[in-house]
């Protein structure tokens, strides 16, 4: 409900109703300030500025430049799972996290990939499969041996990932990873995993904004990809501050300048 669309259509439906009613001056000023709330959020040059700062701390590294460790954990989110009359899952943006875990593999920088992502009862009763699942499927197409995926299917949002990989990789004796996921994810990612007592090598291997791209006049008229970005930008944004309040987060992780700087330091690439 307290998504910006939704916000936003709301609250111009109420004072729309109150400008008709008996609050005219109120209702049409609340109006347009709901318009304008829309406007802002609809619009690609704001989304950019917000889901270009949650990624600015990230850079998509070359896999041969990426520590080994003994996991390369992905975090679900690239998928819609397949249904009765759709056999295959279908592949969303986020499906690039999958991709980069991949070719960090054929990399050689671990011999071991962690899947998490579940999916909700109703969608088992329908008999679509888990996030987890459908990316082993996509990582089997992608030549990774099955034996080479640990799955957890049961995880449902950033928190339960942290919580249950912990657990996943000490049965396993598993203990570095690699945390695989979309570079607006990864500060609250990073957080989660601290939060339950590891410490994760980030590696981005999605990302929305192309820094280099050239800007025109159109990003500043509401569309259709500018409300995506504000979406994404708001869901961060906020969930980190509940996962903060919350005490699901371990550090402020926002600064990412000493991660940088201890890439730096890191053994070279075929060291132990």
């Amino acid at each position: 409900m307290i998504y910006p669309l939704t916000a936003g259509m709301l609250a111009a439906v109420l004072f729309l109703v109150l400008a008709f009613w008996r609050f005219r001056r109120i209702g049409l000023y609340g109006l347009a300030a709901a318009l304008a709330w829309l406007w802002l959020w609809s619009m690609p040059a704001f989304g950019q500025l917000l889901v270009g700062w949650l990624e600015a701390p990230w850079d998509l590294h070359a896999v041969e430049t990426v520590p080994k460790a003994d996991a390369i954990v992905i975090l679900g989110g690239g998928f819609h799972g397949p249904s009765p009359s759709r056999p295959y899952p279908q592949v969303t943006p986020g499906a690039n996290r999958y991709w980069y875990g991949a070719r960090l593999f054929h990399a050689d920088r671990s011999n071991t990939i962690v899947l998490s992502g579940g999916t909700s009862e109703e969608n088992r009763a329908e008999g679509r499969i888990t996030e987890a699942e459908s990316g082993a499927q996509f990582l089997l197409d992608m030549g990774i041996p099955g034996d080479a995926m640990r799955l957890d299917t049961e995880a449902m949002n950033t928190r339960e990932n942290a919580v249950n990989i912990a657990h996943l990789l000490e049965e396993h004796g598993l203990e570095s990873m690699i945390l695989v996921t979309s570079a607006s994810h990864m500060r609250r990612s990073v957080g989660a995993f601290r939060a339950v007592g590891l410490e994760p090598i980030p590696a981005a291997g999605h990302f929305r904004i192309d820094r280099d791209r050239e800007r025109d006049w159109r990003r500043w008229l509401p569309s259709e990809h500018g409300a995506a970005l504000g979406r994404v930008a708001f869901h961060e944004l906020v969930g980190y501050e509940a996962y903060r309040l919350k005490g699901w987060v371990d550090i402020e992780v926002r600064d990412m300048s000493h991660l940088k700087e201890n890439k730096k330091n890191q053994p070279a690439v075929g060291d132990p």
